[in-house]
Order: structure tokens, then sequence, then C-alpha cells
């Protein structure tokens, strides 16, 4: 039974308890034109103080008092909690369900707090129930104690809630007072809901939908997309684990159309309905290409990445009015790092960028077809003309450590590769220095990776690439997909000598427009080179796509500088950040663009 409410001091704003079983407000209001120094809400029962609503020097406080055996506050136990101002908390003292408010505004908060509906989540699933009236809610009682493994009950339009369990609780001790709740003037539908959980999710078909997540691959419709509760209380999911905000399909929305966690707070973001990774802002409204990036362990692919985003970023504003921007710079921070590391050190010891690895910062844990594996973080940027914004659409890159692309690296069991299938373009990186016969021709060449013996699988990993992705589409193998793929034969400046200089290549990128019968020529000319050098380069590539083109790149512009060695024993190279000059770089992307999106770049002939 609820004791006597008394106060002692002068308050400024007023503080607000709600009875939730007795439907009953308490209002304490400030005296007019009076200032607070102190004030004191006292919650006596027949034993004692339980809490007291302090007023102190930056606010208040709610401390429990000697009659108090457990409070709950916000659902957990505490002896002391500061109640912030226009904040809502609710507090279980073993026998009753109070909400509690500091408002200067209490008309507000007690019409609100007298609309008779209430809802139950569940913070191990996406269950829900609600809204309804709070006499339904304890009439099913029993139902939903066996229906939620961990229930929260909260007001439909309140931040704070109570665990079923302490809700059940205090309407057994008010059994007999039942009668003084007041019944709703139009009863409400009572509504169970089940979404999809963790061991549900092979309901949503991943091989079928309008959407792929950059992060796992896997496809879904709009209508399987789920949110990411915001509330404190919500923090945990049974899949994620208990650092995680709870993941839930939305069933409730604000006037305005965001979804509404159990809480009743509005949510921003949404999670992918199979790894239930965080999507990218605005992924549900744009048009989406993943580049995937293939390349040999250490042919520079971290490199070129850091250096291609810096490029796209100068190039398509400067001659097509576009901008290329991070999605979400949050999750693009490695990348950023990278670039900013490469183009402001002050040596090149400082501008190396780590080989990325398998168990590295650049692969993330996820579920995954009921199995936890690790795929390479998505890298999401937005493309959007200037004057166009309706236009805009997002590209995702990885940086895959090149083991992924190894024939021994078994596809199913270490799918972080799979992206190649998903592709709207494939960029094979191809790096001169490993391949035996350009060390040959390259003899006495100052730049010391020539010098460098390391074994050269890269055109097994193009026939890997090459069975992977018609397996992955379920094609024969004799049919040659139409996904672009440029082979950019990297690091020109150590090779171009080897066909007249680099006058014999033009630029393209000319006037707002790219020049295709100028990449076309260069093409021409490095498809030349590798057939007479590496021809099962040529062989692998143009046996995967009918849509081929070779691209003369370099990502440094210069040799690069040895600064020391890795674990094994093999020599790092970094170059000299004052001699960076990328050549072309930006080039096979904005090919790709012309043919996938020309809008945003013009290809002429």
């Amino acid at each position: 039974m609820i004791g006597l409410f008394s106060i002692n001091g002068k308050i400024k704003e007023s503080i607000l308890i709600r009875d939730c079983l007795k439907g009953r407000t308490y209002v304490v209001d400030a005296a007019p034109g009076q200032k607070t120094l102190a004030a004191e809400i006292t919650h006596k029962t027949n034993g004692g103080k339980v809490f007291s609503v302090d007023r102190v020097r930056k606010g208040y406080v709610l401390a429990t008092g000697p009659a108090a055996n457990s409070v709950f506050v916000d659902g957990k136990e505490g002896q002391r909690v500061e109640l912030k101002v226009d904040e809502d908390y609710s507090v279980f003292d073993g026998a009753n369900l109070l909400l509690i408010r500091v408002t200067a505004n209490p008309d507000k908060w007690k019409k609100t707090i007298e609309q008779d509906t209430w809802s139950i989540a569940d913070l191990h699933s996406d269950k829900a129930a609600g809204p309804m009236p709070l006499s339904e809610l304890l009439e099913s009682m029993e139902l939903f104690l066996s229906e939620f493994e961990a229930g929260v009950v909260h007001h439909s339009s309140l931040s704070s809630g109570f665990h079923l369990e302490h809700f059940a609780k205090a309407h057994s001790k008010h059994h007999s007072e039942s009668a003084s709740v007041p019944e709703p003037a139009v009863p409400a539908v009572l509504a169970v809901t089940s979404r999809p959980t963790a061991d549900e999710e092979n309901l949503i078909n991943a091989e079928y939908g309008k959407y792929t997540c950059p992060a796992c691959w896997l496809k879904f419709d709009r209508g399987d997309v789920l949110h990411i509760s915001v509330h404190a209380a919500l923090k945990g999911d049974p899949v994620l684990g208990e650092e995680a905000m709870l993941r839930f399909s939305a069933a409730r929305f604000s006037d305005s159309g965001k979804a509404l966690d159990a809480m009743g707070l509005p949510v921003n973001d949404m999670a992918c309905p199979h790894c239930r990774r965080k999507l990218p802002p605005s992924f549900l409204d744009l048009p989406q290409h993943i580049f995937s990036i293939v390349g040999a362990p250490s042919s520079g692919k971290s490199y070129y990445l850091a250096v291609l985003v810096k490029m796209l970023q100068t190039s398509l504003y400067k001659n097509f009015n576009t901008s290329f921007f991070d999605a979400d710079p949050s999750e693009n921070i490695r990348l950023t790092e990278m670039k900013n590391k490469l183009f402001s050190a002050s040596s090149s010891a400082e501008a190396s960028i780590a080989k990325t690895d398998l168990e590295g910062d650049m692969y993330l844990e996820i579920p995954r077809m009921g199995r936890l594996v690790r795929m390479p973080k998505p890298f999401v940027f937005n493309v959007a003309p200037t004057d166009r914004q309706e236009e805009t659409v997002s590209v995702v890159y990885y940086d895959n450590a090149g083991e992924h692309f190894e024939p021994t690296r078994n596809s199913a069991e270490s799918p972080g590769a799979q992206h190649i299938a998903a592709a709207s373009a494939i960029f094979f990186i191809f790096d001169p220095t490993y391949n035996l016969e350009f060390r040959r021709r390259l003899v006495g060449h100052p730049d010391p990776q020539i010098t460098d013996q390391r074994f050269d699988q890269q055109d097994t990993l193009l026939a890997e690439t090459n069975a992977r992705v018609k397996n992955l589409l379920a094609i024969d193998f004799k049919q040659k997909i139409t996904t672009p793929l440029a082979v950019i034969v990297n690091k020109m400046d150590v090779w171009q000598d080897l066909v007249g200089g680099k006058d014999k290549f033009e630029n393209p990128v000319a006037l707002g427009k790219l020049d295709l019968s100028a990449c076309d020529a260069n093409s021409t000319i490095a498809r030349n080179l590798l057939l007479d050098v590496a021809p099962q380069i040529v062989a692998n590539a143009e046996a995967i796509s009918s849509n081929v083109r070779y691209f003369p790149v370099s990502s440094f512009g210069c040799s690069p500088e040895r600064v020391g060695q890795d674990k094994a024993g093999r020599p790092i190279f970094s170059p000299n950040p004052d001699k960076l000059h990328p050549v072309l770089i930006e080039v096979p992307t904005l090919w790709v663009l012309s043919i996938i999106e020309p809008s945003l770049v013009a290809g002429v002939a």
C-alpha cells in the first residue's frame, strides 16, 4: 500500500509521482515566486521512509530510506539515483509501481500519463504485445509471464518501464484493490506479435530480395529490415551480445514516421535481418554498387584503396561536379585513418600501412547462415552530383586480405570474398614486381621491389576468381559474365619504359567527360605488354568477363623505400610522402561508373 507523500522545503519545478496500479498522480508544485535551495518528497509506509526525492545543488536525487528492502529504478537496484528534469523514471519498491518525473510542465505530463495504453516488449527477442488498457494487461498477466522471457512493461507514451515480474508481483499485492483500477472507455484490441529472432532467421530467404547487405552479402526486402533500439534499458541483443543495442522489427511509429523502440523512443538506425549489422544511412533509398578489389597478398590493395579514395574525392568534384563522400564516417574511420596516415606522414616509415590480416581490424566477426564468420568491413561512400542530389548512389569497397582469394581458402567456410559474385564491377590488381618475367625485363631498375623474391600466383588467383564467381552465380563455367572487369597493371612508374615511357599513355579525363577512346588505347598498350610478358593474366581475365579493360596505374608515382621487415622476415615497403604522385589511379573506377551510372560520369567515344 502506498503511503504518504509530504514536502519539506521549497521547490522550483513540479515533481510528479504516478501510482500506476491505483491510477493516481501526486503533484508537488512550487510556491508562486519562490526559488528552491532544498526540498524533500518522502514516500512513507507504516514501516517508515521507503525513499525520498531530494533537491540538491544541481538537481534532484532519489535516495532510499531505512524501510526499503530493494528499490528498483528503471529496472536496476539502487540506493541513490540522479533524476534529470523532463525525464521519466520507473520505481518499484517491492509493492508499488511508480512513475516519477521532474518537470516545469506538469499539466502536459498528467495528460499523457492518464492515457490508458500499455505495452510489453521482450529484451531477449523481438516479441511485443500492445498497446492495451491496463485492465487487459493485468487480466492476461499469467499468459504474458509464460510468453515473455525478459518482458518490460511500459506506458506507451513514456520512455521508462518495469520488469514484467515486478509488475506481476505488485499486481498480486494490490489484487484486493483491483476494483479501483479505472476501466477504459473504449477497450483496445490485444495484439501479441512474434517478430523474427535469431532462431527464426531462416524464415527470411537470403537468396532473394531487393537489397544486399554490405556486411554479409545476403539479400532481403524492405519489410525484413530490423531497427536498433536507443533506450538504455534495451541494451543487449540475443545474437550480438550484451554490449549491442537490441534489434527489433518495428510495429509502432511516431507521427513523423520514425520507428519506436519498446520504450517508445524514436530510432534512426536500421540493421540487416540476417547479420544484424547496422546498415548505412539512407541504405534503403539509394542504389548500391559493390566494387570488389581482388589481388594477391601484399600486392598493394590497401595502399591502392587509400589513395583511390583521396583521388576520387578530388577528380569527381573537379572534373564531373560530383561529390564522393563517406556514407557513414564512423564506419569508414579505419580507411580514413589509412588515407590520412599516408598523405600526412613526414617519412616513409610513418606512411607505412600494415598488411591486411585475416584476423585484423579490417574484418568483422558476424553471424551468417547459422555460424560466426569473419567478413571484411564494408567501406560505403555516396556519389552525388552537386546539382542533382536525387541521382545519388552508394558504392561499397572492401580491403580483403589477399589470402581470401587463394584456392586453398574454402569459400563456403570462409565466405569473406564472396562479394565478387554480387559486385557491380571487379578490379584485379596485378603487381608486375611479383612476376618473374617482369623482373627479368627490369633488371637494373633501382626500384627495391624488383629484387624482392616473392612467390607469384596471380594467374592462379584470377583462375580462382573465375571459378568462384561462376559457382556462386550458378552459371556454366564456359559462360562469361557481363560484369565490368578492370585489370589494373599497377606500379607503371616501374615498367613504363618497357612500352616507350609514360608519354605513351593518355589521360582520358578532360572537360567533364571520360574519353573512352583514350581508355581503349591505354588498355591496348597494357594488354599487349601482358600478352608478351604474362599472357596467362590476359587469358584468365578474358575467361571471366566479356567486358575487360586493362589500366596502367601507379598508386605512388614513385618507387617506395624499404622501412623494415615483417614477422616472416619479408621486407616492408612504403612510399616517401613528399614524392607521392598517383598516376591515373581513379580512371578504372571512372570507367566503371560510365558504364553502370552514366549520369554521374559521361563517357564519350
